[in-house]
């Protein structure tokens, strides 16, 4: 991605306002653009718009879909406070699997998940969105991570980025009991195999310094 990009998706990402424009010549930088705006999540939902043909602007929104999961889980974010990041990232973990369990072939989005105290059935790109959901709600830098098989998360915490499979944490497993105990993993977490290797590692490498600034240098 070139600093135009950067310029242009950082500005918004700060200001919540369109971004100047760039020129994006063809479907390849269309969908890398896409792929790059799917980390961030969906409150706020970052979107390349199209102003003529192959110029475009970032802008940002708070889809109504989304709403009533804010709304409702809003009360949960206000009783983070006081605790430190860290903290405030195990509790949302945990908050996400009361309200899911695992199952493979179920999706259940924060539209669905996040509205009420019932227990949803979702797969691992479940889990991974409602976390990313809730963590933007808290201020928390996150962004979305998937490899062929399996998804989750990044999270900047204490000056560094930190991996959470909120997935793991749910199962009933000695490697769920591991990760439920700590929540945040550093780049050790890669002994848990190659499910974990990100297929587009340079998209969440470029939203994370979009998000953060020289976290990744």
């Amino acid at each position: 991605m070139s600093r135009e990009f950067y310029n242009a998706l950082r500005e918004t990402v700060v200001t919540g306002e369109a971004s100047r424009t760039i020129t994006v010549p063809d479907e390849v930088a269309r969908q890398v653009c896409w792929n790059v705006t799917a980390a961030f999540g969906t409150w706020p939902g970052y979107h390349l718009t199209s102003i003529s043909p192959y110029t475009y602007c970032f802008t940002s929104s708070y889809p109504a879909a989304y709403e009533e999961a804010a709304t409702y889980c809003q009360p949960f974010i206000d009783s983070l406070n006081g605790l430190s990041d860290r903290e405030k990232v195990r509790q949302i973990a945990f908050f996400v699997c009361d309200r899911l369990t695992y199952e493979a072939g179920s999706t259940s989005s924060p539209r669905t998940a996040l509205v009420d105290d019932a227990v949803h059935k979702g797969n691992c790109m479940s889990y991974a969105h409602n976390f990313l959901f809730l963590c933007n709600l808290a201020g928390i830098p996150c962004v979305f991570q998937h490899s062929d098989i399996h998804q989750w998360n990044e999270v900047y915490v204490e000056g560094k980025w930190w991996k959470v499979d909120v997935t793991s944490v749910d199962c009933g497993n000695d490697v769920a009991f591991r990760v439920r105990s700590s929540v945040l993993w550093d780049d050790d977490y890669s002994v848990m195999g190659s499910s974990f290797r990100p297929t587009e590692p340079e998209v969440a490498e470029f939203v994370k310094e979009v998000l953060t600034p020289g976290s990744t240098l």
